[in-house]
């Protein structure tokens, strides 16, 4: 992994800060272990976890991974809770 700057768990985690946009998104975990990461958050709708996902997934650097978002959960206040998970190709 070291021999791989792509591989760096920090680059990763800025490219997932970079598409938080006007502070509607809040990351509450990030987890990166080996081939697989894992990111958790709030946002204050579906549609912006949507959109968000849309946009980290476009991402270059993040292209060597294959990004899945499972529906967000609403919770009772309309935020939505969301999980990303990606698999390094």
């Amino acid at each position: 992994m070291a021999l791989e700057p792509r591989r760096y768990p920090m680059i990763h985690l800025n490219s997932f800060t970079r598409g938080l946009g006007e502070g509607n998104i809040v990351l509450r975990r990030f987890e990166c272990k080996g081939p697989e990461l894992a990111v958790s958050g709030t946002a204050n709708s579906a549609k912006e976890a949507y959109s968000y996902y849309s946009t980290v997934s476009a991402d270059p650097e993040l292209r060597i991974y294959d990004l899945s978002m499972v529906q967000p959960v609403i919770a009772p206040n309309g935020k939505a809770q969301f999980q990303i998970k990606g698999k390094m190709k």
